[in-house]
């Protein structure tokens, strides 16, 4: 089964249900435009005629150049699909020889200020305690995310205490913006690194529920 790897804070965001999507970048980007090609049409489908490309993505370009139409097939693949599981990921202490195991999110410090967590990234299956559920996959840009999408991120909303304006907050550092657009610029930031808004990638968008 595949894990998922969440911050602290959205980990709670999704066991508090506030948070049901997740976007990531696809690793092959389609075509973009360029001097002498023209991105003009751009589709995504599911395949379901060849059987070499189930469950692949299938994205059809039409591509104006100067003489003629050029058509480019390209398929991708999500990393989760449709009904997927997944397990989420956290940081944890398994006691050698027994099947007791701590977490750390969520957990007062007294009671595990002695123990040393092991990286989420490289947490089995048999230790995980939550999963989700994927319902929906879909391919967009990320700067297209709707202000309604940012929330199901995981962009909080509240009333500025000081302010005359509504604000968002995309973490527990409670920085304020604006705009849920704006929010959730800053929360893509941090997960993919400095710019990764600006450069506007494709990424794919995943639905999901949490497994009760």
């Amino acid at each position: 089964m595949k894990g998922i790897n969440f911050s602290e804070q959205m980990f709670h965001a999704t066991i508090e249900g506030r948070k049901t999507m997740f976007r990531r970048i696809m690793k092959v980007q389609p075509l973009t435009e360029s001097e002498n090609w023209k991105l003009s049409t751009l589709a995504c489908t599911t395949d379901n005629e060849a059987k070499k490309h189930k469950g692949k993505y299938h994205w059809s370009y039409i591509v104006n150049c100067q003489y003629s139409d050029y058509y480019d097939d390209r398929y991708f693949i999500s990393r989760y699909r449709v009904w997927d599981q997944v397990y989420m990921k956290e940081p944890y202490f398994a006691f050698y020889g027994t099947e007791k195991v701590k977490y750390k999110y969520g957990i007062h410090y007294e009671d595990a200020s002695d123990l040393i967590w092991k990286n989420p990234l490289f947490m089995p299956e048999k230790y995980a305690r939550y999963y989700i559920e994927i319902t929906s996959v879909r391919c967009e840009r990320v700067q297209d995310i709707s202000d309604e999408d940012c929330l199901k991120e995981g962009v909080r909303y509240f009333a500025g205490k000081f302010l005359n304006f509504v604000t968002y907050t995309s973490t527990n550092d409670y920085f304020e913006f604006k705009t849920p657009q704006e929010a959730y610029a800053d929360l893509f930031d941090k997960i993919n690194g400095k710019g990764a808004w600006e450069s506007n990638p494709y990424v794919w968008v995943y639905s999901y529920q949490l497994v009760k």
